[in-house]
């Protein structure tokens, strides 16, 4: 890789920290980005202390070259290798869908360290690198949902079988929150120790609002003396559906290898809807992530987001996850007038939208969709 000499249009990440002694942390800004760093030791992998505040964070302007090592190339800048690394690359990248399959004369912007006096030479000798910790609020919080679910799970799984409706409903539900702490857990560690496939704010604000609603499903079942009724259980299968799609990254990440990027937005979706037109003209169309929807009231549908127009026929791009679609009267978007649809995204070579099909319900004064 080479460094362009026409073009520099450096980003600068500034922070201040007046007292760096004890601080393993520091905020600072990319452009609108948020994030932290932290200085690396590399003799025991551990973050220690700032030797003083000189530091600042840019972006450069390269051209990939017929060699493309991107670890390396991070390395060289004073920038860790890992998943905060490769994180931000993608976002400073959008276009770079594979690092493999970048072209030799592609354009890409790469983060850099400029350090200061004190922090130079130990970046020069190879002994340090600087951290670059993004989203580490939800991440936070993802560690915190972590811990509660592990103890969900071990109260699931000692409950008798009175409280459940068959041995099969049994064994599925205990099964289904085994795996979900699992998973969390397994996500809440690789973030912990930096490694694991990139994850944008969005999936991991969803994976911490999916972990929430499988909290407030569970935890008054296992305090409580009630069964789990058809629409936990209905919600408890979805968001099981949800991180296992998640989780299946996991295990595409190869030791050595740049992980891909996360999804984007890269899937168009055309939802239709059956019925008389003088109604369906008014209806509008909303969706949310599927583990997240629930029948209201109460409501809002945590999550729910609006289409902009009214009626049959409009389209939104959304990233490739499972999403669930419905239609409500305008104004009235706590009771549904169509049944929920799930429709799974991904994306496609040719780039065909995804096409979903709501249908009207017999419209009565109490009319709602079954449960």
């Amino acid at each position: 890789m080479r460094i362009s000499q026409g073009f520099w249009p450096a980003l600068v990440a500034s922070f201040c920290l007046l007292h760096a002694a004890e601080v393993q942390r520091v905020p600072a800004t990319l452009g609108d980005r948020m994030l932290e760093l932290g200085l690396l030791r590399l003799s025991d992998r551990k973050l220690i202390s700032w030797p003083d505040s000189a530091i600042r964070l840019v972006t450069e302007s390269v051209i990939a070259g017929p060699e493309l090592n991107l670890s390396a190339r991070l390395a060289n800048n004073g920038v860790e290798p890992d998943v905060g690394a490769y994180s931000l690359f993608y976002e400073l990248n959008p276009q770079v869908t594979k690092v493999l399959a970048i072209a030799p004369d592609a354009k890409l912007m790469l983060p850099k360290v400029l350090p200061g006096a004190k922090l130079q030479p130990m970046l020069a000798d190879g002994s340090h690198l600087i951290v670059l910790l993004l989203d580490s609020d939800v991440r936070g919080d993802l560690n915190d949902a972590s811990a509660r679910l592990e103890k969900l799970a071990e109260g699931v799984g000692q409950l008798p079988a009175t409280r459940f409706n068959s041995a099969q409903e049994q064994s599925s539900v205990v099964e289904q929150v085994h795996d979900l702490a699992n998973w969390y857990e397994h996500i809440a560690t690789t973030g912990r120790q930096r490694k694991g496939p990139p994850l944008n704010r969005e999936t991991l604000q969803q994976l911490r609002d999916e972990a929430a609603a499988l909290s407030s499903l569970i935890k008054p079942y296992v305090d409580g003396q009630t069964k789990l009724g058809a629409e936990d259980r209905a919600q408890l299968g979805a968001i099981h559906q949800d991180v296992e799609r998640e989780i299946r990254r996991y295990d595409d990440v190869l030791s050595g290898v740049v992980p891909d990027p996360d999804s984007r937005v890269c899937c168009s979706v055309v939802v239709t809807i059956r019925g008389d037109p003088a109604l369906v003209d008014h209806l509008r169309v909303y969706y949310t992530l599927n583990g997240l929807f629930r029948y209201p009231p109460p409501g809002p549908i945590p999550g729910s987001i609006a289409f902009t127009e009214l009626g049959s026929g409009k389209s939104v791009t959304l990233r490739a996850k499972n999403y669930k679609f419905w239609a409500v009267r305008t104004g009235d978007p706590n009771h549904l007038v169509t049944e929920p649809l799930m429709a799974p995204l991904d994306a496609t070579p040719d780039k065909k939208p995804t096409r979903v099909e709501l249908e009207v319900l017999p419209q009565n004064p109490n009319n709602a969709p079954k449960r």
